[in-house]
């Protein structure tokens, strides 16, 4: 069914690869910040970080759509197609976040006043600058990662941005210990400059052309303008979400809880982003199965889902299962806080991972209302849950708005998707689902209930949590050995 397996594969496992390493990085790097700065400062990099990704909404789908004008082309046109679409969409982005990153750096500092305190908005102010240059060049990045995407080159991609997060641990640390707090940021321009360097070049060398020379196109321009006006309104409700949250957070629960979010939501979403990863290095797959196969894709739709949701929650609640134990490793001490963020988190994002497979496969074939409905079901509904739960339950109400926003918007997509290509439920739920669904609550619940009642006695608590993580890392990889990878594979 799909043309050169072995690449597919070998795209697949290094985007997951490159996750997990960034995910290791990102590990020890948080540990050092926390040590060397605390949670309140690190509460405050994580707004700081929060309200400049708002810089993201002007790229208007963009680089998503980079991705999937670059397979056609290449499918359609050849390379030469792949030469216009690289300077104009950098071209685009270029002008786009040049405008954006100029209104942040003289009203950037009006948003923090409202969310730091006034004994952190020194801090907050400084590395303001550097995280909009940031944001920047990552926007202009992103266009030849997607061009390196779009035509399955996913590995070099996922080589670069694998030895970005080295870059940006070695700097940190050098960086850190030299300049204190804004050394942090002068370690992600860094990083972001070696991410965009790496992109470019290799983008550059294997289609042979000359990044700086002028290549506009006015029908490509409007093909990536009509796809990503659409998407804007995807970015927009997306992008949102976060900073929302995190100010909301910081309003009603304090500094400590956003940066112990901050913490969390990395975990979570270095997890996720193996997962997330590997599906969307199949779009160039799924755009070609469109142009070639029509219904294939809907096949591969339902053969992508089975195998997400083995490995969505084998993954999940193993992280889960072991959240005291990783609190005593990376916070130094049993943190209740940071327990409870991360369980509301992981809820909502194992719902969440099972829109994947519908979501890539709406935008491989250019549907994106279904998309955007579902954005918009997230962001209005974290708004007012956010308000009305914050008010009443403080910290603990912004996580639970959240996570049952997500969880709304998550499962709109997956049944529009269903239903609109008429896959009953039977073809997509098996026993096995529900039994594994029913084995992961049973030993959350254990799980919870011994630390409840031992959280002081570290040695208990971790082998207790250690040997639940171990059987359930057992049970669910049995399952996916019988049903899973064998499975997937001999259907891909």
């Amino acid at each position: 069914m799909i043309e050169n397996k072995k690449l597919v594969i070998t795209n697949v496992f290094s985007s997951g690869l490159q996750v997990v390493l960034i995910a290791v990085v990102y590990f020890f790097l948080y540990r050092f910040l926390l040590d060397k700065f605390g949670v309140e400062l690190l509460g405050v990099w994580s707004v700081v970080l929060a309200t400049t990704s708002l810089a993201g909404l002007a790229n208007a789908g963009i680089s998503t759509s980079v991705v999937r004008f670059a397979a056609l082309y290449k499918e359609k046109s050849g390379v030469e197609k792949l030469k216009k679409l690289a300077f104009t969409a950098f071209f685009m982005m270029l002008i786009l976040f040049s405008i954006l990153g100029l209104l942040f750096y003289c009203f950037g500092g009006i948003i923090l006043q409202k969310a730091i305190p006034a004994s952190h908005i020194k801090d907050a102010t400084d590395i303001l600058p550097y995280s909009i240059l940031c944001f920047m060049i990552n926007a202009c990045t992103g266009v030849y990662a997607s061009i390196l995407d779009g035509t399955q080159k996913n590995y070099i991609r996922s080589i670069v941005f694998s030895s970005s997060s080295l870059v940006l641990f070695v700097c940190s640390i050098w960086l850190v210990n030299a300049s204190g707090f804004k050394g942090l940021a002068y370690a992600q321009v860094i990083q972001s400059s070696y991410s965009f360097l790496g992109c470019l070049i290799m983008a550059a060398s294997i289609y042979k052309f000359n990044p700086f020379k002028w290549n506009w196109d006015k029908v490509i321009f409007k093909d990536i303008y009509s796809y990503g006006i659409k998407y804007q309104f995807i970015s927009l409700a997306s992008m949102l979400n976060d900073p929302l949250t995190k100010l909301l957070i910081v309003k009603f629960g304090g500094l400590a809880i956003a940066g112990y979010y901050e913490m969390a939501t990395r975990l979570i979403n270095q997890l996720r982003g193996v997962i997330i990863n590997a599906c969307q290095s199949l779009i160039p797959v799924m755009v070609n199965l469109g142009v070639k196969q029509g219904e294939a894709v809907y096949e591969l739709y339902t053969r992508i889902f089975y195998f997400t949701f083995y490995i969505s929650l084998a993954a999940i609640v193993c992280l889960l299962l072991a959240s005291g134990v990783i609190s005593f490793v990376w916070i130094g001490h049993y943190e209740n806080i940071f327990i409870t963020v991360l369980f509301f988190l992981g809820t909502a994002s194992f719902i969440n991972l099972l829109n994947v497979p519908a979501y890539f496969s709406f935008m491989a074939n250019g549907n994106l209302n279904v998309l955007i409905y579902s954005h918009l079901i997230m962001s209005l509904l974290n708004a007012a849950l956010g308000l009305i739960l914050g008010n009443l339950f403080a910290g603990t109400g912004i996580l639970f708005a959240a996570a049952i926003s997500t969880i709304a918007g998550s499962l709109y997509t997956i049944i529009i998707y269903q239903n609109k290509n008429n896959l009953p439920r039977s073809k997509i739920l098996h026993i096995n689902m529900l039994i594994c669904l029913a084995g992961s609550a049973a030993l959350l619940v254990a799980v919870i209930s011994i630390s409840g009642h031992s959280p002081e006695n570290n040695f208990v608590f971790i082998a207790d949590t250690l040997l639940i993580t171990a059987f359930s890392i057992l049970l669910y990889f049995t399952f996916l050995k019988q049903q899973g990878f064998p499975w997937i594979r001999s259907k891909i």
